[in-house]
């Protein structure tokens, strides 16, 4: 067992790579709170009480990120793996030793990557925190520190997190009958009615905070930043009830009609529902958790000023706050789109069979990063409506002068970053990818 687990590592090491990437960034990332935090507990009086309250909000913004990015992440490493898995079963193994072998990979990949994360959390994060905080008021002279073992413990959360992720899908793929593994497809959703529930309680948890912005804005109303991030968490967890149907409408927009790679572009997306709603909701995160918090921030804002002050927010203050998690969910999409570039090998085959030249099969990559960027900006765009007009309708009876704020540069900001992420990781795994003839493809 150990040398197939050996050697799976070393034949998959494409998907290997980008989880242990997001693993790395995502140790890094869990290295900013815990400065924050390590360094309130030296410092005494108002200044330590402020770096835990803006510590607090990094954390249920990394905490989002975390969660989303991590499981969407181990969720395509399974899914681009199925085929492995049947054969395993096929030539005799259990569906324990399975589990086992997937368990055992993951964990070893999360600890070292995280691990990794961690040393380079202990050099980074401290000078980086320093300057971001250097402007802010009454916190411009704060030293932040970061120990080893404060880096290793908030990373070792990443870790777990990316374990408990692979759990389910790692007891799925042992019991998974072998054809059903080989046919490949969508998967139907086996915990419909556990993502409504948690969808169902953090939606009320948005209400419960929206229901008390009036009573808490002469303290600023600070819960309406982080309204909208919980509902991009709940977006994730619902995605694979809605996102087919949504990626599916959007595009029926464009005629299929308009070019060959797009038509091939939208049928690979949509029928990889699982690959596909990975890198979704991985933008979704990259491109809403900034976008709702500063809605729900300057709309606060244009209660208390003029709306033009809206916008009158330090950036150094929002880039210490969003940062990490803005980061984190980007490259998570990026990898989870590298790492679906396994598949995209069989299809580039069957293309070639076809008869499509490579300017063809690149176009259909490029329409392909597209589709998932602009579901996600769509999604995002929707929390941002709802955010901007709720928090707006909440504050309205004791602030007249509240206006929603809609901020779509942001949010084009972001989605343009994506796009970019999105190919670079797509042209990077074809320039990697071995090529692969008729007959293997057949064999295959």
């Amino acid at each position: 067992m150990v040398t197939l687990l050996v050697k799976d590592l070393l034949e998959n090491l494409r998907a290997w790579v980008g989880t242990f990437g997001v693993l790395v960034v995502a140790g890094g990332v869990a290295g900013i709170p815990a400065t924050m935090i390590e360094t309130a507990l030296h410092v005494r009086g108002t200044v330590g009480l402020g770096l835990i309250a803006v510590a607090s909000t990094v954390i249920v913004l990394s905490a989002v990120s975390l969660s989303v990015v991590l499981s969407t992440t181990v969720r395509t490493l399974v899914e681009v793996r199925r085929r492995a898995f049947a054969l395993w079963l096929i030539v005799g193994l259990q569906p324990r030793q399975v589990f086992t072998i997937v368990l055992v990979e993951l964990t070893v990949v999360a600890v070292i990557g995280a691990g990794t994360g961690a040393l380079i959390a202990v050099a980074a994060c401290p000078p980086l925190v320093g300057a971001l905080l250097a402007q802010s008021s009454g916190l411009g002279t704060v030293s932040p520190s970061l120990s080893l073992g404060s880096a290793l413990g908030s990373a070792a959360f990443a870790a777990l997190v990316a374990v408990l992720a692979g759990l389910p899908l790692a007891q799925r793929a042992g019991v998974t009958p072998p054809l059903a593994l080989l046919r490949g497809g969508p998967q139907r959703s086996s915990r419909v009615i556990a993502r409504a529930i948690v969808g169902a309680l953090l939606v009320s948890l948005v209400v419960s905070m929206g229901a008390g912005l009036a009573e808490a804005l002469p303290n600023g109303a600070a819960q309406a930043v982080l309204m909208g991030p919980i509902l991009i968490a709940v977006c994730a967890v619902l995605a694979p009830l809605y996102l087919p149907a949504l990626i599916r409408a959007w595009t029926s927009v464009l005629p299929a009609r308009m070019s060959v790679s797009w038509f091939l572009a939208r049928e690979a997306v949509i029928d990889s529902a699982q690959r596909s709603s990975a890198s979704v909701v991985a933008f979704t995160v990259a491109i809403g958790l900034p976008w709702t918090f500063i809605c729900g921030q300057r709309t606060v804002v244009t209660a208390t000023v003029a709306p033009e002050g809206a916008d009158a927010v330090s950036p150094l203050s929002l880039a210490l706050l969003l940062s990490g998690p803005t980061l984190l969910a980007a490259i998570g999409g990026a990898a989870s789109v590298f790492m679906a570039s396994a598949d995209r090998e069989r299809e580039d085959a069957l293309l070639r069979v076809a008869g499509a030249g490579s300017a063809v099969r690149g176009f259909t990559a490029v329409w392909e990063a597209v589709i998932h960027v602009v579901s996600a900006l769509i999604v995002s765009a929707v929390v941002s409506l709802v955010i901007a007009g709720g928090v707006s309708l909440a504050l309205s009876p004791v602030a007249p002068t509240v206006v929603p704020v809609l901020a779509p540069s942001v949010g084009l900001l972001g989605a343009a970053g994506c796009v970019v992420l999105a190919l670079a990781a797509s042209f990077a795994s074809r320039l990697g990818r071995r090529s692969i003839g008729v007959s293997a493809l057949m064999a295959v």
